[in-house]
């Protein structure tokens, strides 16, 4: 299945926000699934950033990997990005 995060969605995996469901952390965590980001919700968080109006622990462009440097997330580094389950 392909999954499409818009900005919020994105940004709540990416936190851990208990905002998202357990059934979609199962989605985003499942390898068989892909993960799918827009350009405009990174440009989105990288202007918002830069504006001081969206702080973040870390830099926005340490959030995915280059463009030049492809990569799969497997469920290891899937389950790193969600809050841990009770």
């Amino acid at each position: 299945m392909r999954l499409v995060l818009d900005t919020h969605s994105a940004l709540w995996m990416f936190a851990g926000s208990p905002r998202l469901s357990m059934e979609l952390q199962d989605d985003l965590t499942d390898p068989r699934n892909d993960l799918l980001f827009g350009d405009a919700s990174a440009w989105e968080i990288v202007i918002k950033h830069a504006l001081g109006k969206l702080p973040l622990p870390n830099p926005p462009a340490t959030l995915s990997p280059r463009r030049d440097q492809p990569t799969q997330a497997g469920r290891q580094d899937r389950q790193r990005l969600l809050r841990p389950r009770p």
